[in-house]
């Protein structure tokens, strides 16, 4: 039988396991999410090519290799080594001749290794619903701003809460998380596969759901200019700038 794995920090809400979770299914999470976003692919028609791109949260480095594609300068930037070390890996395989048009590095969004005022676009893709708290998610938003130059563009992504499909989850959330549940919190299960079979430990991942208004607080509360909001998917998106 399967059991769900208990974190070493004894709370699926922190960040010691969230980091511990996603180094754990790093090859298993590469396997399975290799295509970038669909909106990551429209909103590069925004861009210069040349242009300095942060990608934070990389991940796997799906949407950082498409950028790296479309002629981009791109850094990823994410918690997870072991994600990380698949980016790089991946990365340096398909685009061998242009290693100087991206780099990687360990970092936490909320206090990001990057100069003020270094990047033209920030990707904040599938990164901001996994904050355990309101002050680490406008921390978030506070390192993008001082990161842009004046005039630079960021693509937000967060889950939307008004999903049908996560009602269970999200009524379970309390229960199941007993620090600091906030409503929208809930804990989703990764199975680790060997093919179609479910095979060793079941790992819980935390989210943070956003309602459409606890999105839009959050994205007019650093001072950007919002030039596009949407839902796609079941996520809220934002297209936001620097002030010149």
């Amino acid at each position: 039988p399967h059991h769900y794995r208990m974190p070493m920090s004894n709370s699926h809400k922190s960040k010691p396991s969230i980091i511990e979770t996603y180094d754990a299914i790093a090859e298993h999470f590469d396997i399975t999410r290799y295509k970038p976003w669909p909106e990551t692919i429209k909103f590069a028609d925004k861009l210069e090519a040349g242009s300095m791109v942060l990608d934070m949260g990389c991940g796997n480095g799906r949407n950082l290799r498409f950028m790296v594609s479309k002629g981009m300068r791109v850094l990823g930037i994410d918690i997870s080594m072991g994600q990380l070390e698949l980016a790089r890996t991946r990365t340096m395989r398909e685009f061998p001749d242009l290693c100087g048009n991206y780099d990687f590095a360990t970092g936490d969004v909320e206090q990001l290794p990057v100069r003020e005022k270094s990047m033209d676009v920030v990707l904040y893709i599938a990164t901001l619903h996994h904050l355990t708290n309101p002050e680490a998610r406008l921390a978030s938003m506070r390192e993008i701003h001082r990161c842009l130059k004046p005039g630079g563009l960021c693509l937000v992504s967060a889950w939307a809460r008004e999903q049908e499909k996560f009602a269970e989850e999200l009524a379970r959330g309390e229960s199941e998380i007993e620090d600091g549940w906030e409503e929208g919190d809930m804990l989703l299960p990764w199975h680790l596969k060997d093919g179609d079979t479910v095979v060793g430990e079941i790992y819980l991942r935390y989210y943070h759901l956003f309602s459409g208004e606890e999105f839009d607080e959050l994205m007019k509360s650093t001072g950007f200019e919002v030039l596009d909001r949407y839902v796609a998917s079941n996520n809220h998106y934002a297209i936001l700038q620097k002030h010149v």
